[in-house]
């Protein structure tokens, strides 16, 4: 089963409760704010970073890699066992 988790809206003052099933999360960091976020798939990180999800897709499966850093963020893929 998933959990519920706490994610911040971008540009919004409400804040959403989600329930994600997933096997591995994505956790993004705001290097300003130092806020840290979790995301069950690429899609709702997607919609929340504004990155598209095909380049995000490209990233995590074709290249295999488990960071992705520019200069607003720093995204973590995390695998689980």
């Amino acid at each position: 089963m998933g959990k519920y988790y706490v994610l911040s809206k971008k540009q919004s003052k409400y804040k959403t409760i989600l329930k994600l099933n997933y096997t591995m999360p994505y956790i993004h960091i705001n290097k300003e704010t130092k806020e840290v976020d979790l995301f069950g798939n690429l899609e709702p990180l997607s919609i929340f970073t504004g990155i598209k999800k095909y380049k995000l897709h490209y990233i995590f499966s074709k290249k295999k890699l488990i960071d992705y850093e520019n200069e607003e963020l720093i995204i973590h893929k995390r695998y689980q066992k």
